[in-house]
């Protein structure tokens, strides 16, 4: 993971197609309360499908890309990039 005060690159283990592009990366920006809010009201009350909606907006990617394609040791360097936000 590359870090700067408002976003981190991360490089992807596994790698996925997307529209035909390979995602090898992804770079997350700092949340914002409207990337919170939006996650709580999409997402229900199902704490996984929260945070793909937060995560999908953080990353720029549809949370249903996210949830068919990102393996998930992949899945787990966004929630260390996230919570390395919020620290």
């Amino acid at each position: 993971m590359t870090d700067t005060a408002n976003k981190t690159l991360i490089k992807l283990d596994f790698p996925f197609s997307l529209n035909g592009q390979k995602v090898g990366e992804l770079t997350m920006r700092r949340p914002k309360v409207e990337d919170l809010r939006q996650s709580r009201s999409q997402g229900g009350d199902d704490g996984l499908e929260q945070d793909l909606v937060l995560f999908g907006r953080m990353c720029g990617i549809n949370p249903e890309e996210l949830a068919q394609n990102l393996d998930m040791k992949d899945w787990n360097k966004l929630q260390r990039a996230y919570e390395a936000f919020l620290s």
